[in-house]
């Protein structure tokens, strides 16, 4: 936890990844994603912070934040989410008809309690369960990815 006064994380967001099991491949051994370029391979390797949004739109992409969270092991929580293995029904229920997909950022481990709640604050994703309180009594700007929250 953090004092008062103004903290400041910059995050280099990737993404968007598909979030597909047609999309997984095995890459050094850790879970990796093909990226939307369909050339570049990202590995998720550490700690950080990620996004889940369904694409809306037809010839200007916007995304829905559906869900926002963090992990100790990226590649394996991104696992967690695949269509075959989630148990989150709001997101199984986004899948249908749509193309999901995953955004992230390295973090470090000690700053993982301070940006997963500033991103449910702002985002205010439709699947996330529990919501942080409005005010955390100190101040934390942080990079935000570039998907676009539904008002």
């Amino acid at each position: 936890m953090r004092d008062r006064g103004t903290s400041r994380i910059q995050l280099g967001w990737k993404g968007p990844c598909l979030l597909n099991i047609d999309e997984m491949v095995e890459f050094e051994n850790k879970l990796a994603m093909k990226e939307r370029t369909g050339v570049a391979y990202t590995s998720f390797r550490g700690s950080g912070v990620y996004g889940i949004t369904a694409e809306e739109g037809l010839l200007i992409t916007s995304y829905i934040p559906l869900y926002v969270g963090k992990a100790q092991d990226l590649g394996k929580r991104i696992s967690s989410y695949l269509p075959d293995r989630t148990k989150n029904t709001c997101l199984l229920s986004h899948y249908k008809g749509r193309r999901i997909h995953f955004w992230y950022a390295i973090a470090r481990p000690d700053d993982l309690e301070d940006i997963e709640p500033e991103l449910i604050r702002y985002f205010r994703p439709k699947c996330n369960r529990l919501h942080p309180p409005e005010s955390p009594g100190y101040k934390i700007e942080i990079t935000l990815p570039s998907w676009q929250r539904n008002r």
